[in-house]
């Protein structure tokens, strides 16, 4: 996104105190309403970089960044009082074209655990999210900058973002009860040893040289999309040694 900045009689001119800034809006949209209040954004890293006719890169100058009280939006000032006489000079050298652009590249970085707060969840077929707005500012000091006249608001488009509803399988894994009920006992009495958790090898049984578990494990994965389209179910099983030391 590009400020363009004329000085051609009539229209804005930098002078001593001049400023131009970035607006950043985060328009939350989602089945509770609109709400344009950026949810976690006191965890989130921000930067911003903008240089003058031409593309961000890595030597661009840094914006400084104002974050509304309210969190509403965000402002990243690309020319400030010390800067103005720079961009003077930058609108008398632009070789008869009578104009410069400020472009600047800005970067959001929400917090893992701010994400489901900011970004509503959706399906495919719904269509919501969080939309960017954006405007271009221009003012004679920095008091002025949210409240200037002198503004371009970039177009609005169709993009929102927002955390993908996806559904999941289900793995269901028990033990398998197909033993005889006479054998559900209490303690070293019984002879089940199809239940998970319960050692079936009691101390006065060292003859034993075997001890079958039975279980069943049942995976449902038809909620998932294309599921019929498989042709390959893969589960791994692993077993682990619950010990007291280690």
């Amino acid at each position: 996104m590009a400020n363009n900045v004329s000085g051609v009689a009539g229209e804005f001119v930098f002078t001593e105190g001049t400023s131009a800034f970035f607006s950043i809006t985060l328009v939350r949209h989602s089945k509770e309403g609109v709400d344009s209040n950026i949810k976690g954004i006191e965890n989130a890293t921000i930067t911003g970089k903008y240089s003058i006719d031409s593309e961000v890169d890595a030597n661009s100058s840094d914006c400084r960044l104002t974050v509304d009280p309210n969190g509403n939006y965000l402002c990243f000032q690309t020319a400030s009082a010390d800067e103005s006489v720079t961009l003077r000079n930058a609108l008398s050298n632009t070789s008869g074209k009578g104009y410069f652009e400020i472009y600047s590249k800005i970067t959001v970085d929400f917090a893992e655990e701010s994400l489901n707060d900011e970004f509503p969840e959706r399906d495919s077929t719904e269509r919501y999210g969080v939309n960017v707005e954006a405007a271009s500012n221009l003012a004679y000091d920095d008091r002025t900058l949210a409240y200037t006249s002198m503004s371009e608001r970039y177009p609005d488009d169709d993009h929102f973002y927002y955390i993908e509803s996806i559904p999941s399988a289900t793995l269901r894994y028990s033990s398998l009860k197909d033993d005889s009920e006479l054998y559900d006992n209490i303690g070293l009495n019984s002879k089940n040893q199809s239940t998970l958790g319960v050692n079936g090898r009691s101390a006065n049984e060292a003859n034993r040289t075997s001890m079958p578990v039975n279980t069943e494990a049942i995976y449902n994965v038809q909620a998932l999309s294309d599921a019929e389209r498989a042709s390959i179910l893969k589960l791994t099983f692993s077993l682990s040694k619950k010990e007291t030391d280690p």
